[in-house]
């Protein structure tokens, strides 16, 4: 399995934050990250006790390789600026690479060649096709979007899934109730899970 995080750009740097905005101390709208800079940001984080900011080369430095479990970097970009690319071709072979548009995966493709390490993550099944045909060979989808139709079309086309499944799709049911839920209509899928952080992974075999 993986440890997913999300990385995305700030106005001077790439920072680990999951959502594209956040709220600033004594302001009522949030702000995009992308337009405020790390120090800001710092700040913002330490208000909302969510511990540091995590900057890129921080999450590099200080993440425990020693687990075994290679870091999955879910890019949340339209487009990978140079620099960033320079950077990322220091660490091929610990990570894998999230790709949320052909774009970027294309861009991927100039770090590693190795298709398993590149993950597609299309918002909507009908982006499927597009991956498929900018070279994916690892398609994410999000439990609404496996159909068996989809998973099917995956297989034809000799890429992996990987299907996620977040608390919002099962609301009021334990993980036990969940998870059996999907292993007994998902039979050909490994279970890959993070009890953690609430969201299971299964990759198809």
């Amino acid at each position: 399995d993986y440890v997913e995080v999300d990385l995305r750009p700030a106005a001077d740097d790439y920072v680990v934050w999951h959502n594209p905005t956040i709220r600033l101390p004594h302001r009522i709208l949030p702000h995009r990250v992308s337009r405020l800079s790390t120090r800001i940001l710092r700040r913002a984080v330490a208000e909302q006790n969510k511990g540091p900011l995590v900057r890129a080369c921080d999450l590099f430095r200080h993440y425990p390789w020693g687990l075994g479990k290679p870091l999955l970097l879910d890019l949340k970009f339209g487009s990978l600026p140079e620099d960033l690319i320079w950077f990322l071709r220091r660490f091929p072979a610990l990570c894998c690479f999230g790709a949320r548009t052909t774009t970027v995966l294309e861009q991927c493709f100039s770090i590693t060649s190795d298709r398993g390490r590149i993950v597609a993550m299309p918002k909507f099944p009908w982006q499927i096709d597009a991956f498929i045909k900018a070279g994916a060979g690892v398609v994410r989808l999000w439990q609404h979007g496996a159909s068996q139709q989809n998973l099917d079309y995956l297989r034809r086309h000799n890429v992996q899934s990987l299907v996620m499944i977040g608390n919002r799709f099962y609301p009021g049911l334990s993980n036990r109730e969940r998870l059996t839920d999907v292993l007994a209509r998902h039979p050909d899928f490994v279970l890959m899970d993070d009890p953690a952080e609430g969201l299971y992974w299964r990759s198809y075999v």
